[in-house]
């Protein structure tokens, strides 16, 4: 499995046979990486269309197989919803061969039982850590770190002086510095089977791609 990032929440995530793409950029954040994939999953619905035409898309709750891989779209609370009852916001376990992947998207950070219960047994966290009113800040990034307790985290829209935020966001640093990680390996992309899966976390750095 390989994951390589694009800015903001927009990564891919590969195998040998699937593309997945999650959350798209759109226009109000910089241009389009026009990634081919055969399955986009959106954390909410974005504000403007993408160019993207996959096969097939997920936006809501389900739990879905494709070419083997296995997509549990959880429905959660967005960081911005007041109303504790409201779900306007979905998380993403996929899994592939015994190795597990979660997509936070822009969630509230207080998960019920039933939530934590269903995605946990994570291998690897993508967490957004930019903050400011967008999403998580990196305090509440680094609470679901040590809730999960995951082989690789992986930290996502923070200040990259290429996407364009509404609002500035926190440096990737800021969170490294949160969590105690100050020496988080800066690479292209992330390259992992289970068995690199440790009890120890390790923090990765992707650096954003054009295409």
């Amino acid at each position: 499995m390989e994951l390589m990032y694009y800015g903001a929440n927009c990564l891919t995530l590969t195998t040998k046979n699937i593309t997945i793409l999650i959350d798209p950029i759109t226009s109000e954040y910089g241009p389009d990486p026009k990634v081919a994939a055969d399955v986009v999953l959106f954390s909410q619905l974005p504000k403007q269309s993408t160019q993207s035409n996959p096969d097939f898309v997920i936006d809501r709750p389900g739990e879905y197989e494709i070419k083997g891989v296995t997509i549990d779209a959880v429905a959660a609370r967005l960081h911005t919803e007041e109303a504790e009852d409201k779900q306007d916001g979905v998380m993403y376990a996929i899994s592939h061969k015994d190795l597990r992947v979660l997509i936070c998207g822009n969630i509230h950070p207080n998960l019920s039982e039933e939530q934590v219960e269903r995605i946990d047994g994570i291998d690897v966290l993508v967490v957004p850590v930019g903050g400011k009113g967008l999403t998580l800040d990196k305090e509440a990034a680094s609470d679901l770190v040590r809730q999960f307790d995951p082989s690789y985290v992986v930290p996502v829209h923070y200040e990259d002086s290429r996407t364009v935020y509404p609002v500035p966001q926190d440096t990737v640093e800021a969170f490294l510095q949160e969590v105690g990680s100050s020496d988080a390996a800066r690479e292209d992309s992330l390259k992992i089977t289970a068995r690199d899966a440790s009890e120890e976390t390790t923090f990765i750095v992707l650096q954003p791609r054009t295409k």
